[in-house]
């Protein structure tokens, strides 16, 4: 009952007149009727009870600390650093929790990363050996090609022109001369 240590500063010696005045103080700040008072006339003199209000004067007297800090902060345009508070149990496990799945996102990323990776080298491994194998086509038909040609150029050369009229004999003296011609001969 904070109203009744307000009414006993003021200075009155006679319990009842300031019972009375509590009573109207809380009516005014509470807007209905102090229903406890058999309550508080055993209570008040315990020292649990006494112990209590000295927790509650306490915790009163830092508000009106904090309200006149802060009012006297903002006149100063000073800023006031508040307190950090711990972090409760259930935000510990909820951070914990998140932070076990990013890291499981985390992990799974960098599996998927190497992953990745290893799908990158085995295709420029297979492009590698692909232009591997087209080389070495390409190269045997050309090979294949220049013998099928020596083949033809031989088959030219060897040709007995005394048998053949005016116009193969032509014909084939020509091709001969462009063999001798592609061979450096002539």
């Amino acid at each position: 009952m904070y109203i009744w240590d307000a009414v006993c500063q003021s200075g009155d010696k006679d319990d009842a007149l300031r019972i009375k005045a509590a009573e109207q103080a809380f009516r005014a700040e509470q807007g209905h009727k102090f229903i406890y008072h058999h309550c508080w006339v055993i209570l008040r003199d315990l020292p649990k009870w006494a112990e209590h209000m000295e927790k509650e004067k306490e915790k009163e007297q830092k508000k009106k600390n904090k309200r006149s800090r802060r009012v006297s902060d903002h006149d100063e345009d000073e800023v006031e650093e508040e307190e950090e508070r711990p972090i409760g149990r259930k935000r510990a496990k909820q951070q914990r929790r998140e932070q076990r799945a990013a890291n499981a996102y985390q992990e799974e990323a960098i599996e998927l990363e190497r992953k990745a990776l290893a799908l990158d080298e085995e295709c420029t491994e297979s492009l590698k050996n692909i232009a591997k194998t087209r080389a070495l086509s390409l190269e045997h038909d050309m090979k294949v090609r220049e013998d099928e040609e020596r083949a033809r150029d031989m088959k030219i050369m060897s040709m007995d022109l005394s048998t053949m009229d005016e116009g193969q004999r032509k014909y084939f003296q020509h091709l001969k001369q462009e063999v001798l011609r592609k061979m450096g001969i002539e």
